[in-house]
């Protein structure tokens, strides 16, 4: 195992290993897992990294910083940087590359992506850590580990942390793909989603809205030709209609190709077929996976000002796109998203809990979540124009949340429901004060719900005084009460105070 050192500002060629006279140029180092490739610290190269090798489970690859003259670190010098004037796309690329560790850089001015990590059917690019990196001003995503179109691979393990992205067109932070166990924590994001659609920090499965020409087949039954979109060639796992449209999603069942009942979809090479009640021609998409985010986590983040250049469904702070099983977004803070502070898109057992959200088009995003239990509780919605918004939805419980100063405490869409009757949802123990309306929709307050003010301070913590503690359900697991010396009933993202440890802490 050995380690390479790269000075652009040295005078070279430079030699293998040695730190008194290192590389040049990462242009023509050898690639082999175990191995460490250091940048020096206060340089800055136009070249773009393309890693040439995995690493393994007990021999990672690492891309990192160095400073000194024996080739230790320094981490109170400014970070590398990469920056490709916007001549080149993908600051550091790692295609279909697993066990993989790239930190301390700062990445800018891409054509695409700042740092990007894909997955391909031959390799799913498992266990990827990007940490303590900085993305400003490229014209896509910031930190990006996605999937390659037709091909992607299931991806295990992958984790992005203390990673700040400033100024991108797409996606600050985002793991988008057929992936299981990835984990976004400790980020922040801000004034992202510039020119594309995009979310400020952001995790879906490997899936597509099918839109274009559906065909009638015989009674109900439509085929879409799959071929040229991200399913082709691949087994789909699941079709989803509606979500996009103005009607409840549901989940279909599998069934027998040319021989389908209403709600069954199946898969004959590339034609998805279904069989629904309605010609899908008139309507937005229908959703396909071809493979599943899976126990996901978003935690400790910060997005601020994400904006919407896409359209009506972009420019979220911090969400779960399209499907996401299982997966959870807790402890982070959103502060004036044009697209909404947070969201969770045809969700199953989908959580948002003790976050922030202040100043958004709305607090939190319930858009088509679908027959599957669905939770957001325990956080502090403020000044949104809807605290909680739920269209075209079923089953969703929402409780112990503080939602004051809002237009809407609880918008349950009423339009809606009234064509479509999604109104399947749960909301008790909330403190509601100083909203507009409080509840719209065909659900009505609770009787354990609390209408004062919850006295909270500065940095969100209640008084001594205040009705939300020793209120509300049940606490479900420790992070309901993150730090909370006692723990207890309590309404509220009252414990934390939401930090991370980014250094951009500004902000």
């Amino acid at each position: 195992m050995a380690t390479f050192y790269i000075d652009p500002n040295a005078t070279g060629p430079g030699s293998p290993n040695d730190p008194t006279d290192p590389y040049t140029s990462w242009i023509g180092v050898a690639w082999s897992a175990g191995d460490t490739y250091l940048q020096k610290r206060g340089t800055t190269t136009s070249a773009k990294i393309i890693l040439g090798a995995s690493g393994t489970e007990n021999a990672r690859i690492t891309l990192g910083a160095y400073y000194n003259i024996d080739g230790s670190d320094d981490p109170s010098q400014p970070k590398p940087i990469i920056d490709l004037n916007n001549l080149d796309s993908h600051c550091i690329l790692a295609n279909g590359k697993s066990h993989i560790t790239i930190e301390n850089f700062i990445v800018k001015n891409s054509t695409s992506n700042g740092i990007t990590s894909y997955s391909s059917s031959g390799n799913g690019a498992s266990y990827v850590i990007v940490r303590n990196c900085e993305a400003y001003d490229c014209v896509n995503n910031g930190v990006y580990l996605g999937d390659i179109s037709g091909s992607g691979g299931l991806r295990e393990g992958a984790i992005i942390e203390n990673c700040y992205a400033e100024s991108c067109g797409k996606h600050g932070v985002a793991i988008a793909g057929w992936q299981d166990r990835c984990i976004i924590r400790n980020c922040i994001v801000y004034n992202v989603c510039l020119t594309g659609n995009g979310w400020g920090i952001y995790m879906r499965p490997h899936s597509q809205r099918q839109t274009g020409t559906w065909t009638l087949y015989s009674g109900t039954i439509y085929n879409y030709d799959l071929t040229g979109s991200l399913a082709d060639g691949e087994t789909l796992t699941r079709v989803v209609a509606g979500g996009a449209r103005e009607i409840t999603a549901r989940e279909l069942t599998s069934g027998t190709y040319n021989s389908l009942a209403i709600g069954e979809w199946a898969q004959s090479g590339n034609t998805l077929q279904i069989n629904i009640d309605e010609d899908p021609n008139p309507f937005d998409p229908i959703n396909i996976e071809a493979g599943p985010c899976t126990n996901g986590l978003i935690e400790n983040c910060v997005a601020i000002e994400t904006k919407n250049a896409d359209g009506l469904y972009d420019g979220v702070g911090i969400g779960q796109d399209i499907s996401c099983t299982d997966s959870t977004i807790r402890n982070c803070l959103s502060i004036g998203n044009t697209g909404g502070g947070y969201s969770i898109h045809l969700a199953k057992r989908g959580t948002i809990h003790n976050c922030i959200s202040i100043n958004n088009a709305k607090g939190v995003n319930l858009a088509g979540v679908l027959n599957y239990e669905n939770r957001v509780f325990n956080n502090t919605l403020i000044n949104n124009d809807s605290g909680v918004w739920i269209t075209r939805s079923e089953q969703c419980h929402i409780y112990n949340n503080i939602i004051i100063d809002s237009t809407i405490g609880i918008d349950g869409d009423v339009a809606n429901e009234a064509l479509y009757g999604n109104n399947v949802f749960i909301e008790d123990v909330n403190l509601l004060y100083n909203n507009g309306t409080n509840i719209v929709g065909s659900i009505s307050l609770s009787s354990t719900d609390i209408l004062a003010d919850p006295l909270l301070d500065d940095s969100y913590l209640p008084a001594s005084t205040s009705p939300c503690l020793n209120a509300g359900t049940s606490l479900i697991s420790r992070y309901d009460a993150y730090s909370k010396p006692n723990w207890g009933n309590h309404i509220g993202a009252v414990w934390p105070t939401v930090k991370t440890n980014n250094e951009r802490r500004d902000l």
